[in-house]
């Protein structure tokens, strides 16, 4: 919470707020493994972000973004092989979680139903709330 004064409304990732299910996704580069397992998930303006926003982080709200859905097809960035980390939102109940604004500007006729399950927090979440699933290479999967 200690971003919020430091952000430009117009830059906020943050839609609507909503219920998500027991488990959500997040990916993440081998790269940052060993401290997401010492303190957790961060939020941060992530090399995504960034990418995203052309490189401007100013004004942007730090965030953590996740998918709400154990389907792989509905995960984010399968193009690298990325650390899978499973969150167990029930270990934290006080978190609150936002449709990912980026992918919420279409509600009829969007041919990628998927994108509606990108949600976003701007909570950090303590490494007791969550599992790494599976071990990337940090490899790009296509050519």
């Amino acid at each position: 919470m200690k971003y919020l004064k430091k952000f430009n409304e117009s830059h906020d990732p943050r839609g609507k707020e909503i219920n998500v299910d027991r488990f959500l996704i997040h990916k993440s580069m081998p790269e940052n493994r060993e401290n997401i397992l010492k303190n957790g998930l961060r939020c941060k303006i992530g090399d995504r972000y960034q990418i995203d926003n052309n490189s401007n982080t100013k004004d942007r709200l730090p965030a953590i973004f996740c998918t709400n859905s154990m389907n792989k097809k509905d995960w984010f960035g399968n193009d690298w092989d990325a650390d899978i980390w499973r969150i167990d939102t029930t270990l934290i109940p006080n978190i609150k979680w936002y449709k990912d604004k980026m992918f919420s500007f279409n509600k009829s006729g969007f041919p990628f139903p998927f994108m509606y399950k990108h949600v976003v927090t701007i909570n950090d979440i303590p490494s007791q709330a969550i599992e790494l699933i599976h071990k990337g290479s940090g490899k790009l999967l296509i050519n």
